[in-house]
């Protein structure tokens, strides 16, 4: 287990008082500022990027991320809508783009996702269940991520903000593509370990 390990999630509408919230909004309508954010009624990327800064506030050194109770909004940003919504016209900072400065930071991040490959190459292990089985497909992972990024420069649309740069450290992601049946929990190649998700 890990002590320090919190469990982020969107919480629409949460009270939130006084929170940095700019590293992930900024350029908020009407010119509310970010740095010290308040709102009684939070949407969903404010309210998760709250939940993120409070949790490394406290000293947390792993982030558990499910994609069910997560803004969609805040974890990517793809390169299509990259290009229809200019970078400054967009307030949100996707959490995909936010991995390396928290890895460097010494915070890992565990994501239970089906939906989208946009962390594949930024993750450090990449595990599929099946049937309550966990089979690591990391490289597998990586070498779809490398080709996908391939095709986006070959077609001249670069890589977009949330398609990342392959590569791997010792802290990171760990990266759960959702399956029916699904148990997962990781860390140090340990799935006893951090936290477990039962889907039906």
């Amino acid at each position: 287990m890990v002590p320090d390990a919190v469990k982020v999630l969107a919480e629409d509408g949460r009270r939130v008082e006084a929170v940095d919230i700019s590293p992930y909004i900024n350029n908020l309508p009407g010119g509310t500022s970010t740095s010290s954010f308040r709102s009684d009624d939070a949407s969903g990327s404010t309210s998760q990027a709250a939940n993120i800064q409070e949790a490394l506030e406290v000293g947390a050194s792993v982030l558990l991320m499910d994609e069910d109770t997560c803004a969609t909004n805040f974890m990517m940003r793809d390169s299509r809508m990259a290009q229809l919504v200019a970078p400054d016209k967009e307030p949100i900072t996707p959490f995909s783009a936010k991995i390396e400065s928290l890895r460097a930071a010494g915070v890992s991040t565990v994501l239970v996702m089906g939906g989208s490959g946009d962390y594949f190459s930024r993750a450090d292990a990449v595990i599929v269940m099946d049937n309550y089985i966990p089979s690591d497909t990391t490289q597998e992972a990586h070498n779809i991520a490398a080709r996908h990024a391939a095709t986006l420069a070959a077609a001249g649309m670069g890589a977009g903000p949330s398609t990342p740069t392959p590569g791997a450290a010792d802290m990171g992601v760990w990266f759960t593509p959702r399956v029916p049946g699904t148990i997962y929990s990781g860390g140090g190649g340990d799935w006893r370990g951090v936290k477990t998700h039962v889907r039906g």
